[in-house]
């Protein structure tokens, strides 16, 4: 970048000195680097608060559609709830998650926690991955995690 624009400032098409283009880069560098600081999870918050925070927010996680119905789906949908008998059931798209816990040391320790309490519901052929699953109510298959926890555990 440094370099591109040194080679513009020679040919005459930016009126700045080299000086001036290395501090605009730094600026933007520093700008970027603290948009991204600000967007990451905070990686001192336990795996457990993380995943509560990410099932607790209703604008992203929906309601179960009713029977007959198809179910929203979208880029700003993480998953699905419904309740059931003494438990909450939650399907979550595997991207979600990925980006709910963005290191894989940490969707690791996530994934051993539920599977430990028994919250998470496995395939035949998985043992804590996600598994394929409709997007409720629809035929659209997809990636995810099936979360069931019990009432009084969130």
């Amino acid at each position: 970048l440094y370099g591109a624009g040194a080679y513009a400032i020679k040919l005459g098409f930016l009126p700045w000195s080299r000086g001036q283009l290395l501090e605009a880069i730094r600026a933007c560098y520093r700008a970027s680097r603290a948009s991204v600081a600000a967007a990451a999870p905070d990686l001192a918050v336990a795996p457990a608060d993380r995943l509560k925070l990410g099932l607790a927010d209703a604008q992203r996680v929906l309601p179960w559609p009713d029977r007959g119905k198809q179910a929203q789906d979208g880029p700003d949908v993480d998953g699905w709830k419904r309740e059931e008998g003494n438990h909450t059931r939650y399907r979550i798209k595997a991207s979600a998650l990925r980006k709910w816990f963005p290191s894989f040391q940490s969707r690791k320790a996530l994934v051993q926690l539920a599977i430990s309490k028994g919250f998470l519901m496995a395939g035949k052929k998985a043992s804590g991955s996600a598994v394929q699953a409709r997007v409720p109510g629809g035929s659209d298959r997809i990636s995810v995690y099936e979360l069931q926890i019990p009432r009084g555990k969130r």
